[in-house]
């Protein structure tokens, strides 16, 4: 680039300076260092084939910094950028322009609703601030005090340059379950259930935080994030603080569920042989009750194993907290008839379900009421060798319309819609194949027998609690995490969630001993249906 070529541009190169700088002699401050730089650049050798461009970047760069270092404050001001370009202003200028506009206009998205809707009337709609004030039934000084602030956030935004969370491009999963009665549209499952939702809960667990700290967290507009708060605060899966608002129940990791699973491991191995004879005593009984011989060996004893877990766990808290453990009368009311507390597992981006901590998941005891006239209700337990109410059916399928199949297959009576479903319900080990037809695999038992399940249910929970409870309750007083203190309600299952799931690891290690088989793709459901 020659001096020519340099002096030719410099005119224009001053006029947008004066019009960044506001003033004069800064203005041919800043161009005297530009063309400083360019004829370094020069001289160097350094290839320069758009010198107009070339000498704009200089300009901005040059200027962004030289005002960083005098003000500490961005480069960008969002009232030097004009909606339109000026007359005479060239298509360099446009650029350098269009780039602070974009700018600033991300960090807009990230205002609160209270000052994005003022900068967005004043500048984007061209509204006064008098109009802005009779829409908004606020006083003009009250707009303009929202315009200053917002001023104010997006230079500290734009300069900031927004270091976003990791959970913005690898977003985590956040699965959800409770103690209690979920509402009647599926809360608080139906709360969380896009990745968004479940992403803004993560990031307000550990303190409160405001709207606006998790849209700058995930990297997404505080209008959406506000949207997905609200929600989540009128379901109380959150609770407002203040300006702030934070998860309201407790989240293990998946860390937590791994350290789980060695714990579990351990203590199930070294205490096997004295809680196998109790399952051992509780399948015997069960074989006393001819309406439960749809169960084949393994289930039984896989039932056994979920219905001791259920007589010890009330045992098990009430030695670790020194409290009774909550009953169903101590959840809170929720919306839409809820009645719940939640607890909530946290789980890496591009984590695959059904690992090794996903194999000693138990989900249950599930029960429906009100079937139909023949079915009293419907009890089931979801695990990685039986999927019940988390099995993925080709067709959406509750549990009251699969109860209903199961009892019509029982009957003979199953119609031409209900059949398209009997592949699902082979597949998931809901029917079998029999001489001349399909049968339930699963019992249908009578109250009788019901009141019979619950005994020998508590006399296990008795025997374990004798055999191992001491130590169990010391392991989970060690091992046990302190949840933040912003949380209301705390599901006091969390205070045993390190060995929560024992039934399962005791199930195993009784397959690894050879006294239950378990075939490589064959399911083991376990659920039964009360008969009226």
């Amino acid at each position: 680039m020659s001096i020519d070529e340099l002096l030719s541009l410099m005119p224009g190169l001053y006029r947008a300076a004066l019009a960044k700088t506001r003033n004069a002699d800064d203005a041919e401050e800043l161009v005297q260092e530009v063309c400083l730089r360019a004829l370094q650049a020069a001289a160097r050798g350094t290839p320069i084939t758009s010198p107009k461009a070339y000498l704009y970047s200089i300009l901005q760069n040059r200027h962004n910094t030289l005002l960083r270092e005098k003000y500490k404050l961005s480069a960008v001001y969002f009232e030097e950028l004009p909606l339109e370009p000026f007359e005479g202003q060239d298509i360099s200028e446009i650029i350098i322009e269009s780039e602070e506009a974009e700018a600033v206009r991300r960090e807009l998205a990230f205002l609160s609703h209270t000052y994005r809707e003022v900068m967005v009337r004043f500048y984007w709609q061209n509204q006064s601030v008098a109009d802005i004030a009779k829409a908004l039934s606020i006083p003009q000084g009250t707009v303009l005090s929202r315009l200053d602030a917002g001023r104010k956030q997006i230079r500290k935004g734009v300069e900031n340059m927004q270091t976003y969370a990791q959970n913005s491009f690898q977003p985590e999963t956040l699965t959800i379950a409770i103690n209690g009665r979920s509402g009647i549209n599926g809360e608080p499952f139906s709360l969380a259930s896009s990745m968004l939702d479940q992403n803004i809960l993560l990031a307000a667990y550990d303190e409160p935080v405001t709207p606006v700290q998790i849209a700058h967290t995930l990297g997404v507009p505080a209008a959406f994030v506000e949207e997905s708060v609200n929600k989540l605060v009128s379901g109380e899966l959150m609770k407002r603080h203040g300006t702030k608002v934070a998860a309201d129940f407790v989240i293990l990791t998946h860390d937590d569920r791994l350290r789980s699973v060695e714990i579990s491991c351990a203590f199930a191995e070294k205490t096997f042989d004295e809680v196998n004879a109790i399952l051992r005593d509780m399948v015997r009984r069960y074989d006393e009750l001819e309406n439960l011989s749809a169960f084949n060996a393994t289930q039984k004893y896989l039932l056994a194993a979920l219905c001791m877990r259920l007589g010890t766990i009330w045992r098990m808290i009430e030695a670790v907290t020194g409290k009774p453990s909550q009953d169903f009368d101590d959840y809170p009311e929720r919306p839409n008839n809820g009645k719940w507390v939640a607890i909530g597992s946290k789980y890496p981006n591009g984590y695959v379900f059904g690992g090794e901590s996903g194999k000693y998941s138990v989900s249950g005891r599930n029960g429906v009421h009100g079937i139909n006239e023949n079915i009293s209700h419907i009890i089931e337990w979801s695990t990685a060798l039986g999927e019940t109410h988390r099995a993925k059916f080709k067709y959406s399928l509750p549990i009251k319309e699969r109860a209903l199949l199961l009892d019509a297959v029982r009957v003979g009576n199953v119609d031409p819609v209900q059949a398209e479903l009997l592949p699902d319900m082979l597949k998931f080990g809901f029917i079998k194949e029999i001489p001349g037809g399909k049968a339930p695999a699963v019992p249908f038992i009578t109250s009788a027998d019901e009141k019979i399940l619950f005994e020998i249910e508590g006399d296990a929970g008795a025997a374990w609690s004798a055999a191992c409870l001491d130590e169990a309750a010391e392991i989970c007083r060690r091992e046990q995490k302190k949840p933040p203190q912003h949380i209301s309600i705390v599901a006091d299952s969390f205070y045993v969630e390190v060995l929560n799931g024992l039934s399962m690891y005791y199930v195993y290690e009784a397959e690894k001993r050879g006294v239950i088989e378990i075939v490589p793709g064959k399911a083991y459901p376990v659920m039964y249906l009360c008969l009226k």
